[in-house]
């Protein structure tokens, strides 16, 4: 996408694997570290966020595992237990605090993916760190999370563009699909209509 778009690539996920401070706390023991983890990683992806938008250059930043994620992450936390019915209120007190503007400037592409195919890409890409966490329980919390994420961006009127399986099954591998998928994201920018 960026490399289509010719827009800045912005792969916040990185920031729980290079600097995060709390991220092996938070691995060996979730229901102590989650809150502190997501609170910090919404923190930094957040600033990685306004910090495009201050540059008020007109290119497009395509961001992976960004600001909305730590949102479903944190749903997830709270659904499991991980995260405490006062923790969960406060963070997202926090959260659309630190996300009302910013979500004022966004389109939202959502992959709307069976857990099974997350699985198998997961596999593919032979990330350590994926393979051993990410179990289909704790994948089956992420879905709930974005179903929860999609319902609260529509009521703040967010635009999302949602994008199945059916749709566009492998856009990595086949040319075809991997069209369909620019055609969709130029169209949730407003240049394709």
């Amino acid at each position: 996408m960026a490399k289509h778009f010719q827009g800045k690539e912005i792969l916040a996920d990185e920031l729980f694997q290079t600097i995060d401070p709390f991220a092996k706390p938070y691995l060996k023991d979730l229901k102590r570290w989650s809150f502190t983890n997501e609170l910090w990683l919404t923190y930094e992806r957040s600033k990685l966020i306004k910090k495009e938008l201050r540059r008020r250059i007109p290119k497009l930043s395509i961001i992976d595992s960004g600001l909305l994620m730590s949102w479903v992450y944190s749903y997830g936390h709270s659904v499991s237990g991980s995260m405490t019915e006062d923790e969960w209120e406060l963070y997202q007190k926090l959260y659309d605090s630190l996300s009302v503007t910013i979500l004022k400037c966004v389109s939202v592409v959502m992959l709307d993916y069976p857990i099974e195919t997350w699985i198998a890409r997961m596999k593919k890409r032979g990330r350590a760190s994926e393979l051993k966490y990410y179990t289909p329980e704790y994948l089956r919390q992420i879905q709930r999370g974005l179903e929860a994420l999609k319902h609260k961006l529509w009521r703040h009127s967010v635009p999302v563009t949602i994008i199945t399986e059916k749709d566009c099954p492998d856009f990595e591998a086949n040319e075809k699909d991997c069209e369909f998928l620019i055609q969709k994201v130029t169209e949730a920018l407003g240049e394709g209509k």
